[in-house]
């Protein structure tokens, strides 16, 4: 019950039933458009994406549709470029004294999937390996170093496809070292 004195002559006592006011999207031409809404915002309008969902990010329906990828997906309709080929990446890496709290990891910048990732735990150990990644000839990659403890690394290390040089370097201080790169494709 509420109770309200507006003067000398005015008391209202009761329950009050306060107006329900319905908060939706009003734009008409929006996949959640809300007819029933009393207050509009506009920032609570979405568009359908390219696979027809209200609000998606295109995810859903789009993927490499190239039979003859390595990263081929039967369930996309819409070819998104991200078609892969497999490539063949030769690392070495030196260790140091304390190579446990080193991780070396090669990521897609785009979706920030993590491709390959691995620590090496023998001190002054140098380590090749090749690694078989798909990988887009047309998006970048980041490969990168980090250091738990932000001292570095004494040791070295290179990443090679093929003859081509993609980084190599020797010790380092902090935390990470990184570097970003395309994959030097042919045919792909």
């Amino acid at each position: 019950d509420i109770s309200w004195n507006a003067g000398a002559n005015a008391i209202l006592q009761g329950p009050v039933t306060m107006p329900h006011f319905v908060v939706g999207c009003g734009d008409p031409t929006a996949c959640n458009y809300d007819s029933g809404a009393a207050v509009t915002d506009a920032s609570m309008c979405l568009t359908e994406d390219i696979c027809g969902e209200c609000g998606g990010d295109g995810s859903t329906c789009s993927g490499c549709m190239q039979s003859t990828s390595c990263n081929y997906n039967p369930e996309a309709t819409i070819d998104d470029g991200t078609c892969g080929i497999p490539v063949i990446l030769d690392l070495s890496i030196q260790t140091d004294d304390f190579p446990a709290d080193n991780m070396l990891t090669i990521t897609d910048t785009i979706t920030s999937s993590v491709l390959y990732s691995q620590n090496f735990p023998e001190a002054h150990t140098t380590y090749n390996e090749e690694l078989e990644l798909c990988l887009s000839c047309t998006r970048e990659y980041r490969f990168a170093i980090s250091d738990a403890y932000g001292d570095g690394m004494d040791g070295s290390y290179s990443l090679y496809a093929g003859p081509v040089e993609i980084t190599s370097g020797n010790a380092w201080s902090g935390y990470e070292i990184a570097h970003v790169f395309t994959p030097p494709c042919h045919g792909g």
